[in-house]
């Protein structure tokens, strides 16, 4: 049987992991309704803001996405407590991303949400 980490571990990991996190973003939520004339508008509110991490895929993992030349494709990094969805919009900086899918969390410590710059 797998033995699961004690709270003291848990703690001391999650400290751990928030030193990795060095970069802040805001996520934002987006809903999308129709205009009228056969296209859609996208409304976006504030969802959470914190620090996170952006790592750019790998040339192998770009090519397992199918990813074009062109597309920047990278994995972020959140606290264990984001709230992020798979339609959501990532600010960090200057850059923003579209979140193309939420992979899960690293013992409990990250979330890890894979996106593309937009």
């Amino acid at each position: 049987m797998a033995q699961l980490l004690s709270a003291k571990q848990a703690r001391r990991l999650r400290t751990e992991v928030d030193g990795l996190l060095t970069e802040s973003y805001a996520a934002y939520s987006r809903a999308f309704a129709s205009d009228g004339a056969g296209g859609r508008t996208i409304t976006e509110s504030t969802r959470e803001a914190g620090n996170c991490r952006v790592i750019m895929l790998s040339a192998y993992e770009r090519a397992q996405a199918g990813a074009k030349p062109e597309e920047v494709l990278v994995k972020i990094l959140l606290p264990y407590t984001s709230a992020v969805e798979g339609t959501d919009r990532i600010a960090v900086g200057s850059e923003s991303y579209e979140v193309t899918g939420i992979i899960g969390s690293a013992q409990g410590a990250t979330r890890i949400v894979t996106a593309t710059r937009l």
